[in-house]
Order: structure tokens, then sequence, then C-alpha cells
């Protein structure tokens, strides 16, 4: 509809955590359905499609 956009984008997380030297890598890609509000734009959806299906990673505590 008319001041809705529909918008994909592409998302790579690199986490790493202190003076390890292992790091996770996290590619997805969100889809996010936005339109127009009186303050800007207002997110009224969001899918993430991981590029993975098993994710390696312990305790994810961030907002793809």
């Amino acid at each position: 509809g008319e001041g809705r956009y529909a918008v994909r984008s592409k998302l790579t997380v690199y986490r790493s955590q202190w003076d390890t030297t292992g790091y996770d890598l996290i590619v997805a890609e969100r889809q996010d359905l936005l339109s127009e509000g009186p303050g800007g734009l207002l997110l009224h959806r969001r899918s993430v499609l991981l590029a993975h299906t098993i994710l390696d990673t312990p305790n994810l505590g961030i907002f793809l």
C-alpha cells in the first residue's frame, strides 16, 4: 500500500569474546515491513532468515 515499504537487507555479525582467538560468524537476511509514521518510519514486521540451520554459538544475546 501507499507509504509501506518491503525492505530486504543482508547482515553479517562477527562475534568474539575478550582475548580468545575463536569467533562466531552469523550471516542472515532481514525482511522488514515499514510504514511512514508521524515521527519517521515504523517497523511492522521483521523476519530473519539465517544462512545456517544450526548456530554453533552459545548464549546469543543480540537482536538481529
